[in-house]
């Protein structure tokens, strides 16, 4: 009866929920699930702004396809630029176009041009820059000012100034005087001025009237009709003097450099192989001659307290210097000394002959030349430096048992016993060699280079 009465109850209870749930019509639940739908959306659309998926490539918090305000969390600090304008004029202030520039940062290289106004404008990163020119597009003797410049904020400018360092006759850029005779046209009141190669002595002449010259803090005028000047100095200096036409008439004369005999300028012409020159203390000669075939040279000097430089020349210019002493050794005897010099026929070579006594001497000295071929190899007992030309060989033979060596970074080869030894492979040679051994060294190098060839007990 309990139980019946509880049942009751129970069905009381819930009766009125069941009631309610068969109530409501199926279309209230769809209405309910389409307002989630549109809810669902609409948020979607205020986050995303319409985009299925935003991008931020360039970094900048923003949507590159919608624009809204975006972080995808793997930002880098944007390269802040600028506008530089880079103006090419003269030292005069007149613009440059077609002027080639290679502008280098840390950010890429930039190849440009100066247009029609003498400008170029590119937007560069900010940070420092170096300049470098394609001198073909540059006037000869002209030189920029500008090799480097630094990029700021905001509109950056730079100004560069290419600058006309042709001789001209002033006192800045004063005329070379390069050759014995020099053409000079001067117009009344004007002044010219000229800078001539160090030399040790020589002397300047100018036949005319009407001329003085201003050297060395003097003024030198006429005397029966031309000036006369020892101009003193030395290599390493130039020598500079202008030339005033005080007259009232243009003149056209020209100006002579005379070098004394047995200068550098004026070598004495050697003709044979054994000479003696007389020298005062500290004195130097030099002497000229010409290379009769292929080979090594080999200087020997035999008067004490005397040097015996050889050099050759090659488009003027010294390639190699060799010196030759001669020492005093046990009691009278007189121990030569010895300078070696490649070279090839037709070659001039200049003997620099000097007295390093403080009396007159008579300074002495041969020289021969040896094929240095393994036919007829060069004998060594000792060790010389030798300038090599590229492609260039010479043999060299050893009389009695030693060892060679050779250290130099160059592209060398030594040949011995039918065996070739790459100098550039270890950056030295080191050989063991018998008595009346012959080896050979060649310069595989595109230039000439110069080696120090050691041969030890």
């Amino acid at each position: 009866m309990e139980n019946n009465i509880k049942n009751e109850e129970i069905k009381e209870t819930k009766a009125p929920e069941e009631v309610a749930k068969k109530s409501l019509p199926w279309w209230v639940f769809a209405a309910i699930g389409g307002a989630v739908v549109v809810i669902v959306a609409v948020v979607l659309i205020l986050t995303l702004g319409g985009c299925k998926g935003h991008v931020d490539a360039d970094d900048d918090f923003k949507c590159d396809l919608c624009g809204k305000t975006y972080d995808d969390g793997d930002e880098i600090a944007p390269i802040q630029t600028a506008d530089v304008t880079l103006t090419v004029k003269d030292s005069d202030g007149n613009l440059m176009s077609g002027v080639k520039l290679v502008i280098t940062g840390a950010t890429g290289t930039y190849t440009v041009v100066s247009g029609s106004d003498g400008t170029v404008k590119q937007q560069l990163p900010l940070g420092k820059y170096s300049v470098t020119y394609d001198y073909a597009t540059i006037p000869a003797g002209f030189m920029p000012d500008t090799t480097a410049f630094t990029v700021a904020e905001g509109a950056y400018a730079v100004e560069i100034i290419i600058i006309d360092n042709n001789p001209n006759g002033t006192a800045a850029r004063p005329f070379r005087i390069n050759d014995d005779e020099t053409e000079l046209s001067v117009a009344a009141g004007e002044e010219i001025f000229y800078a001539g190669h160090g030399a040790s002595v020589r002397t300047l002449v100018i036949k005319s009237e009407g001329l003085e010259v201003k050297y060395n803090g003097e003024v030198y005028t006429a005397v029966d009709g031309e000036i006369k000047i020892v101009l003193a100095g030395s290599i390493d200096e130039e020598t500079r003097f202008s030339v005033k036409n005080v007259s009232a008439n243009d003149i056209q004369t020209k100006i002579e450099i005379i070098f004394p005999l047995g200068s550098r300028e004026n070598p004495i012409e050697l003709t044979e192989s054994e000479k003696t020159v007389s020298l005062a203390p500290e004195q130097i000669t030099h002497l000229e001659w010409i290379a009769t075939s292929d080979g090594v040279l080999i200087v020997t000097a035999s008067t004490i307290d005397s040097n015996v430089t050889v050099s050759k020349i090659m488009e003027n210019d010294v390639s190699i210097s060799s010196a030759a002493y001669a020492r005093e050794g046990a009691g009278d005897t007189v121990i030569p000394g010895y300078a070696y010099l490649a070279i090839k026929a037709g070659e001039t070579v200049i003997f620099a002959v000097g007295n390093e006594s403080e009396e007159q001497n008579d300074v002495s000295f041969s020289f021969t030349t040896c094929a240095a071929t393994e036919a007829n190899p060069l004998p060594l007992s000792g060790s010389i430096d030798l300038s090599f030309a590229p492609g260039q060989s010479i043999s060299f033979c050893v009389a009695e048992g030693k060892t060679l060596t050779i250290q130099n970074e160059d592209n060398l080869t030594v040949t011995h016993a039918g065996e070739t030894y790459d100098i550039a492979t270890d950056g030295f040679i080191y050989l063991e060699l018998e008595s009346g051994a012959i080896f050979t060294v060649t310069n595989a190098d595109t230039m000439a280079n110069g080696i120090t060839i050691e041969i030890e007990d």
